[in-house]
């Protein structure tokens, strides 16, 4: 925090003054790399909590940077002139991952940070850094999937390549997969035209797609519905649910954001040291269920996953 002292004569005077000294500004930089809708969801939920239980932060925020140069910039920037900062998505994690930050850091929008080598014990984070992060272990939307699929014995996960959450998600899916005796292999795409083709050449081979938690595969998701024809697609994410893949179980954007709020206020504003706010995740993830592609495709919801599940019409 910044201190600001003004010169006064005599000691009732300085004491008057500081009797009467308004509550100290804390300043927090945020920024991020590249465009996600993920974290515009985050910041929606982060800037809402904010505004309820510590108004007086002042935000800098520096959006949607281009490349590691500007992140850079932005962070030494905050190093600087902020009390701490926040460091959105997974690309976000992985370049704190060789940087030492000299204020306090708070992460969110990304993947599992020990894959992404930001923090190595998320119940005591070491480095200054803590936040939220939306993974959640990979056999447990699995077992969803399957419970809507009991016939499901093979899956293709794509994946786009060179974003920072792909290897982490196939590390995560391949482990789940073997636990779980399902047959699993992974492709990288570079384009939707790639998508496309990677699930079309592939209907006949497996009995399910599963598009993984990369901007390329959520955005085009309807791409790979299409291409999919009677083959059920899943996400890791609500946004493709929208967009005809049957059903998709994933962290809530909203809610991480008011908690990576409280994670900010207890650092900064109450003092709490940040190795004792562990990282923060959804323990209740949402499950989106496309009730129109489940028709389509003849496939009978649960009586117990629609009485929880997000239903897409």
């Amino acid at each position: 925090m910044k201190y600001v002292f003004s010169a006064a004569c005599g000691v009732g005077a300085l004491l008057a003054a500081s009797v009467a000294q308004p509550a100290l500004a804390t300043d927090l930089g945020v920024a991020w790399m590249g465009v996600s809708g993920m974290t515009n969801r985050v910041m929606a939920g982060f800037q809402e909590r904010m505004a309820e239980i510590a108004p007086d932060v002042n935000l800098e925020i520096h959006p949607e940077l281009t490349t590691e140069e500007e992140l850079e910039a932005a962070i030494a920037e905050f190093e600087a002139t902020m009390d701490g900062m926040v460091i959105l998505r997974s690309n976000g994690s992985q370049f704190l991952a060789g940087r030492v930050t000299s204020i306090p850091t708070f992460i969110g929008g990304g993947n599992h940070p020990p894959s992404l080598g930001v923090v190595e014990n998320m119940n005591a984070p070491e480095g200054n850094i803590t936040g939220v992060t939306y993974f959640i272990p990979h056999e447990i939307p699995l077992q969803s999937y399957m419970a809507l699929l009991p016939d499901v014995d093979s899956m293709l996960l794509l994946l786009q390549e060179g974003h920072a959450s792909g290897p982490v998600e196939e590390e995560g899916v391949l482990a789940a997969c073997a636990n779980l005796n399902l047959s699993c292999d992974v492709t990288y795409v570079t384009s939707a035209d790639e998508l496309a083709a990677a699930v079309g050449d592939n209907v006949d081979t497996y009995s399910a797609f599963l598009l993984g938690n990369t901007r390329l595969t959520i955005d085009d998701a309807a791409v790979a519905v299409e291409a999919a024809g009677d083959v059920p697609v899943f996400a890791f994410t609500g946004t493709p649910v929208e967009q005809g893949v049957l059903a998709g179980y994933v962290a809530d954007d909203e809610k991480l954001g008011r908690m990576l709020a409280d994670a900010v206020v207890e650092v900064l504003v109450e003092g709490t040291p940040v190795a004792d706010v562990p990282v923060g995740t959804d323990d209740t993830p949402l499950l989106y269920v496309n009730m129109t592609t489940a028709q389509r495709l003849g496939i009978e919801i649960p009586f117990q996953m629609l009485s929880t599940a997000t239903i897409i019409e």
